[in-house]
């Protein structure tokens, strides 16, 4: 359910500025569809999302509608309207409708993905530095503490982020359309933050998992999902401009913010003195990660298809950002790394 605030009091549903804001999102959404799809269907080049919605800038609801409609990157004018269509328009999960098969898991998405490795053996804190390919026995990867693996091939799952920054070396040098694929398609960032309260603090929400959003004049929206599994714990989600400002801030800078909008919507009780316990991972600090999602500048989507084709039959490289249709999404990563599998035990067979 999603749930406007202005100030500490929740907006009616048939309030006008809510519908105006809905209304917006909706249309802005639906346009941006409408022009990946032509692009899709040779009708038209790709561009950028903000040429499409310039009309709806007249309303005093644009600014946060396009906060919430571009939760992809931090402008509208990187924003390839492609890029968008394809997700939503593809994606198997239905999300343009607010209504996909998307879960919350209390145990926490890592526990969860954890359990997808009983059986395998997986050696953590090993960063691969350098990979050697092109030779017919397969490839071998050195590590940062200078141990060697052989094998008949890889799949390289790091980000966008490390790539491009040439954190891992390939020798031979890689053909210029994956660099190219590298640096092309970008990296953006978002914040979550889960606050735990004491018992006695409640989030006056009617449905457990609401998405709550203060009224603003801006892009830049604080998401608030509460109370999460009807229970005293909430999460603060920013993206893009606001996510980025407030990464560079620290965590606990980021920790006093996300209590100032909750007490903000909900109510003095929503403080220090009442939190419990706090989450946060800043993937834009993290040197593994360098930023949480890609995003293909306008023009940029074939990119994705690069980086599906092998190396030689030997380097694969899987990841959101090589999926067409669920990039910035688990799923989607979670797809390219099983298609990425599935290719080299055909190779193997």
């Amino acid at each position: 359910m999603l749930k406007l605030f202005e100030k500490d009091q929740p907006l009616a549903a048939d309030d006008q500025r809510a519908l105006e804001f809905a209304r917006l999102a909706v249309a802005m959404s639906g346009k941006i569809n409408e022009a990946g799809g032509s692009v899709a269907g040779g009708k038209r080049l790709d561009g950028p999302a903000s040429e499409v919605v310039a009309d709806y800038q007249i309303s005093d609801a644009f600014p946060m509608a396009s906060g919430v409609v571009n939760a992809f990157c931090g402008d509208m004018q990187e924003l390839s309207v492609l890029d968008f269509a394809n997700f939503y328009n593809k994606t198997l999960l239905p999300v343009a409708s607010g209504v996909g098969d998307e879960f919350l898991i209390p145990s926490g998405l890592g526990n969860f993905i954890a359990d997808l490795a009983d059986g395998v053996h997986v050696e953590l804190s090993t960063p691969v530095k350098e990979i050697w390919w092109g030779e017919r026995w397969g490839v071998q990867l050195k590590t940062a503490y200078d141990t060697v693996i052989r094998a008949k091939s890889v799949i390289i799952t790091a980000s966008m982020g490390v790539l491009a920054n040439d954190v891992i070396k390939f020798n031979p040098t890689l053909d210029s359309a994956y660099t190219d694929a590298f640096s092309g398609l970008k990296m953006d960032t978002l914040s979550k933050v889960f606050l735990q309260f004491k018992p006695e603090v409640k989030f006056e929400v009617p449905n457990i998992n609401s998405i709550c959003l203060p009224l603003t004049s801006t892009p830049d929206i604080p998401f608030v999902n509460a109370p999460m599994w009807g229970e005293n714990v909430a999460m603060l989600l920013l993206l893009g401009n606001l996510a980025k400002q407030k990464e560079m801030e620290g965590e606990e800078a980021l920790i006093e913010y996300a209590l100032q909008t909750m007490s903000s919507m909900f109510g003095s009780r929503i403080n220090r003195d009442n939190l419990v316990a706090s989450s946060h991972h800043s993937w834009l600090k993290d040197e593994w990660s360098r930023g949480c999602t890609s995003y293909a500048l306008p023009g940029a989507v074939p990119l994705r298809k690069t980086l599906a084709t092998p190396v030689n039959g030997q380097v694969f490289f899987a990841g959101e950002a090589v999926s067409l249709y669920a990039h910035s999404s688990v799923h989607g990563a979670y797809e390219t790394g099983v298609a990425a599998a599935r290719q080299i035990l055909k190779l193997l067979c």
